[in-house]
């Protein structure tokens, strides 16, 4: 063995050198590459040296073809001579998947990232342009329309990207990201981003114009203020959307709310959040909500206004769903 041989120049004469015995995994493993470094994939190897350059190599595999009776870690060379009806045809052999990517100026024609882009399957990894690459986006022929993600539970966003990816052809990828106002729209462009891009606050109408950001070279998005369409002009409707902070008439709104959580019996909700008696009536509830939280005026009288706003805000941030 030559120190400047490749690995499986390497590998390769210390089984000619030991035809017909065994090899152990470990003496394989201490076999360096070029460099004279280590080699991670070392196994790889001897799978090439078998399926594509047609040598033949047995393991613990072909016991019963062999008669060897060898353990996991062990390996025969039985000839010194490839045999070219050993060697496996491939779908995609290396020099085809080189004319793909040279034919495409290294672009993955799938997901539109080059080399080195940030990889959005694998957080913290760039993008290798290999089969395993492709793969990734296996079953996504038939992908929904809709995708449910939550930026809370963190999950749904590697299907998203690759939903994305899959259906969209065109490249760059830019995506406007538009909804109501104050519904999370730059939290989930932060969570799709891995990090802190879109500003975001719990004030309504926080985002005043349009943000770029960019998720990778081939994918960038807009965040946009939030929209409330023009045939939407109840406040209250708004409100229980989340959509805007500030109403008119808060009890009533507050008296909404209750109702709803009434209608799916989860009363539950507001017995933990509030420590309130059950009752079906939502005036004696905000009241009962007032007098646990103590929201008193200056003359003791129940600050029924305060009491409803707190929960307008509590449904608003989840706390009572």
């Amino acid at each position: 063995m030559v120190d400047g041989d490749s690995y499986k120049k390497k590998a390769l004469a210390l089984f000619k050198s030991k035809l017909g015995k065994k090899v152990k995994s470990s003496e394989l493993a201490s076999i360096t590459g070029k460099k004279g470094g280590p080699i991670s994939h070392n196994i790889r190897r001897i799978f090439e040296l078998r399926d594509e350059d047609g040598y033949d190599i047995v393991n613990w595999k072909d016991n019963k073809k062999t008669g060897l009776n060898l353990r996991v870690d062990e390996w025969v060379l039985l000839s010194l001579k490839p045999n070219p009806a050993n060697i496996r045809t491939r779908k995609y052999t290396k020099k085809t998947w080189l004319e793909v990517m040279v034919r495409d100026n290294y672009q993955c024609q799938i997901c539109g990232r080059t080399k080195d882009d940030d990889d959005p399957f694998k957080p913290s990894h760039k993008v290798t342009l290999h089969l395993g690459h492709k793969k990734a986006f296996k079953g996504l022929r038939n992908a929904s329309a809709v995708i449910a993600i939550s930026t809370r539970e963190r999950h749904g966003k590697l299907k998203l990207l690759r939903t994305i990816t899959y259906l969209i052809k065109k490249r760059p990828i830019i995506i406007g990201v538009v909804g109501y106002p104050n519904t999370g729209k730059s939290s989930v462009i932060n969570y799709l981003a891995g990090r802190k891009k879109a500003r975001t606050s719990p004030e309504a109408g926080f985002t005043k114009g349009k943000q770029w950001i960019n998720l990778s070279r081939n994918i960038r998005l807009i965040d946009t203020p939030g929209v409330i369409p023009s045939k939407e002009k109840s406040k209250m409707e708004l409100a229980l959307k989340s959509a805007v902070t500030r109403v008119e008439d808060a009890e009533e709104t507050a008296a909404e709310i209750i109702r709803i959580i009434i209608r799916k019996r989860k009363f539950n909700t507001l017995k933990k959040r509030y420590g309130i008696k059950e009752s079906i009536n939502p005036s004696i509830i905000l009241e009962m909500i007032a007098k646990s939280k103590n929201k008193l005026k200056k003359k003791g009288e129940l600050d029924l206004d305060g009491a409803a706003k707190m929960v307008i805000h509590d449904w608003q941030k989840g706390k009572l769903k």
